[in-house]
């Protein structure tokens, strides 16, 4: 399986403020670690490509989309492999 791991460090200052006067800043840092897997749908090319590990768990329910919209799979899907025409 092709997979792609993605390290990444964030930081930005934190400022706490009382009222008007700054009471504390202070950087902040950390790492923020993705993980990519690649999908081939087999449609010629169409969407190929590496996604975010994660969003094939039909199991877990949608993160983005809400029922009743596009794309949107409410059941546990399946692959069913070796279909073939007769």
């Amino acid at each position: 399986m092709n997979y792609i791991k993605r390290q990444r460090k964030i930081s930005y200052n934190l400022v706490l403020y009382s009222g008007s006067r700054k009471v504390l800043s202070q950087p902040v840092s950390y790492y923020q670690y993705d993980e990519y897997v690649r999908c081939n749908y087999g449609w010629g090319g169409l969407d190929n490509g590496y996604y975010l590990s994660g969003v094939f768990d039909t199991n877990a329910g949608s993160t983005a989309l809400k029922s009743g919209t596009s794309g949107y799979y409410q059941y546990d899907i399946k692959i069913l492999p070796n279909i073939r025409p007769k």
